[in-house]
């Protein structure tokens, strides 16, 4: 069971039943959360549900491309750098970043938006308009330079009305970083409010930058929600969850 699960009702209705059809004759279902399973008996999938979740594979950073990087975004000394990482379409409600950041008013808090997507123009817009000077929209960058924006930032932020798993949320931790992100979906099955992280309501830019703002405050529970973020995403290496995969696929030979 995937994301699509989450679009399920708007599936024309001869596809609905092709679905269903084809999760009744095979030989095993997994779903990467809870969530998703619970999502998917509620459209009528009545067979027994495997839990496996996605994984994560281990990133580096090139120290001197993170230099060159924070030199290039004009990154100061003493600025709490805050970076998101996903695509910029509507369920992700990009514009609350920038309502969160506008009423924040901390210079010091800088926020770095990587992704592309059909509302990037209009998020640049909105920067101008608001002159928020210490927002950076990337726009789509390739994946393999991910790890580096990863490497140059405090704190990792995510926000979308809803997620089937949060890989980009697990990615973060596992780069050691704590995480603000909204609590929805699957997101709790990664992530434990003031555990990992801090986890806000949706569509809420001022529990967003509250959040932002008491990390940027506390060096200390950053570090702390961080070493926590880490340990945490250790338990999602692929070398696990292929030995899941592989018990299930001798289960069910």
């Amino acid at each position: 069971m995937g994301y699509d699960t989450y679009g399920f009702a708007a599936m024309p209705w001869i596809k609905q039943q092709i679905t269903l059809a084809v999760c009744r004759q095979a030989d095993a279902l997994t779903a990467p959360s809870n969530d998703l399973a619970r999502l998917a008996r509620q459209t009528g999938v009545t067979r027994e549900i495997e839990i496996i979740p996605h994984g994560v594979m281990p990133t580096s950073a090139d120290p001197s491309h993170v230099v060159a990087l924070r030199r290039s975004l004009k990154i100061k000394a003493g600025q709490t750098t805050f970076v998101a990482v996903q695509r910029h379409y509507p369920v992700k409600e990009p514009l609350v970043f920038l309502e969160a950041w506008q009423r924040l008013a901390q210079p010091d808090c800088r926020l770095i938006l990587l992704g592309g997507g059909e509302m990037e123009s209009l998020l640049r817009q909105r920067v101008a308009e608001l002159g928020l000077t210490n927002v950076t929209l990337t726009g789509e960058v390739p994946r393999e330079e991910v790890p580096s924006y990863l490497a140059l930032a405090d704190v990792f932020v995510h926000h979308s009305r809803y997620e089937s798993f949060g890989l980009g949320v697990l990615e973060a931790m596992q780069a050691g970083l704590p995480v603000i992100a909204c609590n929805v979906g699957a997101v709790p099955e990664v992530v434990t409010d003031g555990v990992e992280g801090l986890l806000i309501p949706p569509s809420d830019p001022e529990a967003m930058a509250a959040a932002a703002l008491r990390l940027a405050d506390s060096p200390e529970l950053r570090a702390r929600l961080a070493a926590a973020a880490r340990e945490r995403a250790a338990q999602f290496a692929w070398d696990r969850l292929v030995d899941r995969y592989e018990k299930l696929y001798r289960r069910k030979a």
